[in-house]
């Protein structure tokens, strides 16, 4: 089984994972989640910030993958995703720091002698770190921004193309291909795309992919436990209801419609209590009937059914915890 998973498309698990299936969306996060990790960290989330809002955006693309038609690639649509959630976070605490001039320095090499994009991100201002990744990394466009941000477009645009001149600049010596080359605030350059994705490799990536699994897993319990609660409460009222409208119409002034819903009523209770009366003989029970029982009796005999139902309900998803 996870062998077909590995072999399956992400379209195709993105449309089984809209029917439902948690398996197959695990399978998507073990794929992307480090991408979407990444990006946030780039972005200038703190990594276990960046780690919280990645499985917030995951949880979110779970719940919206009937919305994906693989128009673009999976990793892209959950970026944005999450990068829309970091942006409503920073709007939130209100952490927006103004421009701030940094030095020029040594470019930033791994050991492979590889441009370090996320060293080299941490030398440009927090406008510039954020409004670069967002267009290079989550493919959002200048005005998206700027509507996202709730800035002037000419200021993104600016930011867009101060960030990219520094990146440049920095990332030598692979940008020296560029030459001196100043672009435009509408261009989009795909050496530093090609930058964003390469997605980092990270030790932890099954236990995150684990964790958004247990979130999704929890989250279904949940749900399941309050549709079995509001049932109970439900079938509660609609049995109470229904025996108080059965009294009052036959002690009513409409003795003929009263005695057809009490027929009705009768009818009805008369098979329930047929299934009652079965699974009592199965313990022995076979001697107590409802035939003497009243409206009452009957009415909280229900009730305790129901509640009975639903507390089964409960143990079972707590075995399954």
């Amino acid at each position: 089984m996870a062998q077909a998973l590995i072999d399956r498309h992400d379209v195709e698990l993105a449309a089984l994972a809209a029917a439902g299936g948690r398996r197959e969306f695990g399978e998507l996060v073990r794929r992307h989640g480090s991408a979407v990790r990444a990006l946030l960290r780039r972005m200038g989330a703190q990594p276990s910030l960046a780690d919280d809002i990645a499985q917030d955006a995951f949880i979110q693309a779970f719940e919206r993958c009937g919305e994906f038609r693989g128009e673009g690639t999976f990793s892209a649509w959950v970026r944005r995703i999450a990068a829309r959630l970091y942006i409503k976070r920073r709007a939130k605490e209100a952490r927006y720091v103004a421009e701030v001039e940094i030095d020029d320095a040594a470019p930033d090499t791994d050991q492979a002698g590889l441009v370090d994009l996320d060293e080299a991100l941490k030398t440009l201002s927090e406008p510039e770190r954020l409004c670069v990744s967002l267009c290079h990394g989550a493919g959002l466009s200048h005005p998206e921004i700027a509507t996202a941000l709730n800035l002037p477009l000419g200021t993104v645009k600016s930011h867009v193309k101060r960030g990219l001149d520094r990146l440049r600049a920095r990332l030598q010596p692979e940008s020296q291909t560029l030459g001196d080359r100043h672009m435009s605030a509408d261009e989009f350059d795909p050496f530093v795309e090609r930058l964003f994705n390469r997605v980092p490799v990270m030790p932890d990536a099954t236990l995150f992919a684990r964790d958004v699994e247990a979130r999704l897993q929890s989250g279904t319990r949940m749900r399941t436990l309050a549709l079995s609660l509001a049932g109970l409460v439900g079938g509660v009222v609609a049995v109470r209801e229904t025996m108080s409208v059965n009294l009052n119409l036959s002690a009513g002034e409409s003795p003929v419609v009263g005695q057809a819903v009490e027929q009705g009523v009768q009818s009805a209770g008369g098979g329930v209590q047929s299934l009652f009366q079965a699974g009592i003989d199965q313990f022995g029970l076979g001697h107590f009937t409802f035939a003497g029982m009243g409206g009452i009796e009957l009415f909280w005999l229900t009730t305790a059914v129901l509640v009975a139902m639903a507390a089964a309900g409960v143990m079972k998803l707590s075995e399954e915890i």
